[in-house]
C-alpha cells in the first residue's frame, strides 16, 4: 500500500533555527531510505544505495500511445520495452513513476513529457528543488509551486514556463483527497489545482500544530494529520468509515455522500500512519496497529479468533479496531496484507492464488490470465492464506510496489516474490494476453505481457531479475525461454 509522501521532519531542517539577519533556513532534499523501489503495472524504478536510477518495463511514449499520462522508461527514443533494470541517471535522491525525479543536489529531472521532440532521457528542468510529485514541487527556499503533469496544447503558457506559486514558508505537501501544504509554523492549508498546473482554488487554512501528513493517492482517500501532541486527525473521504468517526456513506465512491469537512481526532499516542483509497491505518507508541474503513476480503479480520473469512465478513468498520500487536511497519496492497513485526519477522495474509503473499501457496496451473483468476474466485476455488510468518531478519518493507513485493533484510540484501510480468514480442505464440498500443501514424506497435509467479522470496539483483522471471515461466509451462529477448527497439 502506498504511503504518499509522508513528511520526514528529521533532516528536513538541517540547520536548526535561523542564521544571522533572519535568513530562512534551506530545506534539505527529501531523501527516503535507499535503496528505493517503485513498481507499477508498466514501469519499474530502482534507486540503488549510491543514487543510481534504473528503469525497466514498457515505454508507451515511444510506442506513440495517445492520451494523458503516458509513461517513459527514460532510455532514449528507440526502446519499446526493456525487461532488465537499466541505469538512466546518477546522483538521484528519489523518483516517481510519472517520469520525474530529484537529484541529491536539488535538480528536478524528467523525461517523456513533451508532445514532440522529447529525447526520452532525463533532463534538468528546475533547480533548487527539495521535493516533488506529479504536479507540485517544493523549493529549498520553502516555496511550493505547481508544474504541469506533461506538455498539453491547452496550456496557457509554454510548457517550460508553466507553473504557479501556491504558498511560501512551506516545509511539506501531499496530494490525495485534495492538495495539502504543511507550513513552517505547523499549519495545514488546502487548495485545488488542475492537470495543467493552474490553481483552481486558492489556499485556505485547515488546522494547526501538525508535524506529518498522510494520504492515499485517490480523491476518495482520507487525509491524516499527526499533531505535535501525537494525536491523529482525519479529514476527507469517508465512504467506508475510513475517517474513524463512526459514520459512513452508501459504499458508492461515485456519490461521495460521506465526507469529513472538519478535521476529526481519531486517535492518541500515534507514531505512524498509512492510508489507501478507502482504508486507514495507524501505529501507536506501544506498536499496536489499528485500522478502519473498507474490509476488503476480510483483510482486517473482523471475524473471530484473528482469522480471515473471505466469503462471509463485515464490509467495513467505521471505528478503529486493533489489527495486530508488536508491529513496526505494514503494507496493504491489492489483495494482500504484510506486517513487519518488532522482532524483524515478516507476516502476510490474504488472497494467495497469484503467489503475492510469499508463503508458497499459489495456483499451480499454467493459465495465469485475468479471466482464469476471476473464474476461480466466482467458483470459490481461489486460494487464501491466514496470517503466516514468511521471513525472518527483515529490516524494512518497500511500500511503493504492487504485484511483486520487496523487502530489505538486516544484512542489506533485497528479496522479492509475487505475481510479475515481462514484455515479449507479438510473435511469441505462448502468450495468453495481448496489450497493444497505437503510434502516431495509426500503426499498432504490440507487445505481449507474459505473467509469472515467484511464490517464495528470492534474492534480488539486477543481473538475475529477468532470468528469474524466465526460469519461473519455464518451470511452470515447460517452455524454452532462451529465444526471448530482454529488450525490443521501435525499428525491429
Amino acid at each position: 500500500m502506498k504511503r504518499i509522501f509522508a513528511a520526514v521532519l528529521a533532516g528536513m531542517l538541517l540547520l536548526a533555527g535561523c542564521s544571522g539577519g533572519g535568513k530562512t533556513v534551506l530545506l534539505d532534499v527529501y531523501q527516503p531510505e535507499l535503496p528505493e523501489i517503485v513498481l507499477t503495472s508498466q514501469i519499474g524504478l530502482l534507486i540503488d544505495g549510491s543514487g543510481n536510477l534504473y528503469s525497466w518495463g514498457y515505454d508507451d511514449y515511444n510506442a506513440g500511445s495517445e492520451g494523458y499520462g503516458k509513461t517513459s522508461l527514460g532510455q532514449g527514443k528507440e526502446v519499446l520495452y526493456n525487461n532488465i533494470p537499466t541505469e538512466i541517471y546518477s546522483g538521484v535522491a528519489f523518483a516517481e513513476s510519472g517520469s520525474r525525479g530529484v537529484t541529491k543536489s536539488g535538480e528536478l529531472i524528467e523525461w517523456g513529457k513533451l508532445l514532440e521532440d522529447d529525447s526520452c532521457v532525463p533532463v534538468v528542468v528546475r533547480e533548487n528543488v527539495a521535493k516533488m510529485n506529479w504536479i507540485l514541487y517544493l523549493t529549498k527556499d520553502h516555496e511550493l509551486w505547481t508544474i504541469p503533469a506533461q506538455e498539453d496544447l491547452l496550456q496557457k503558457e509554454a510548457y517550460a514556463d508553466s507553473g504557479e506559486l501556491v504558498l511560501t514558508d512551506v516545509r511539506d505537501f501531499l496530494s490525495g483527497y485534495t492538495y495539502f501544504a504543511l507550513k513552517d509554523d505547523g499549519s495545514v492549508w488546502t487548495f485545488l489545482i488542475n492537470g495543467y498546473g493552474e490553481i483552481v482554488e486558492r489556499p485556505k487554512k485547515l488546522l494547526d500544530d501538525v508535524v506529518k501528513l498522510y494520504s492515499g493517492n485517490s480523491t476518495t482517500s482520507a487525509a491524516l494529520f499527526l499533531k505535535d501532541d501525537e494525536t491523529l486527525w482525519s479529514y476527507g473521504g469517508n465512504e467506508y468509515g475510513q475517517c474513524g468517526n463512526g459514520e459512513h456513506g452508501d459504499f458508492d465512491v461515485k456519490t461521495q455522500d460521506c465526507v469529513v469537512t472538519e478535521p476529526y481526532q481519531m486517535a492518541e499516542n500515534v507514531t505512524e500512519a498509512w492510508a489507501n483509497s478507502d482504508t486507514t491505518y495507524y501505529l501507536t507508541a506501544d506498536n499496536s496497529l489499528y485500522a478502519c474503513g473498507k474490509n476488503f476480503n476480510d483483510l482486517l479480520m473482523l471475524g473471530e479468533n484473528g482469522q480471515m473469512n473471505p466469503y462471509d465478513f463485515p464490509a467495513f468498520t467505521a471505528t478503529p479496531v486493533l489489527l495486530m500487536e508488536n508491529v513496526r511497519q505494514m503494507q496493504q496492497s491489492g489483495e494482500g496484507f504484510f506486517v513487519l513485526k518488532t522482532d524483524n519477522t515478516l507476516w502476510s495474509w490474504g488472497y494467495a492464488d497469484k503467489g503475492i503473499l510469499g508463503g508458497g501457496v499459489c495456483y499451480e496451473g499454467d493459465d495465469l490470465s485475468a479471466g482464469n483468476f476471476s473464474d476461480r474466485k466466482k467458483a470459490k476455488e481461489a486460494l487464501y492464506s491466514q496470517p503466516t510468518q514468511i521471513m525472518k531478519n527483515v529490516e524494512r518493507l518497500f511500500t511503493e510496489t504492487a504485484g511483486l513485493y520487496f523487502v530489505q533484510k538486516t544484512d542489506g540484501s533485497i528479496w522479492y516474490w509475487g505475481f510479475g510480468s515481462i514484455y515479449v514480442d507479438k510473435e511469441d505464440d505462448w502468450d495468453k494476453q495481448e496489450t497493444a498500443w497505437q503510434n502516431a501514424e495509426g500503426e499498432y506497435i504490440s507487445a505481449y505481457l507474459k505473467y509469472y509467479i515467484i511464490p517464495t522470496p528470492v534474492e534480488f539483483s539486477i543481473e538475475t531479475f529477468f532470468q528469474n522471471a524466465l526460469d519461473s515461466i519455464a518451470a511452470r509451462e515447460g517452455i524454452d525461454t532462451a529465444q526471448y529477448q530482454a529488450v525490443k527497439y521501435i525499428d525491429e
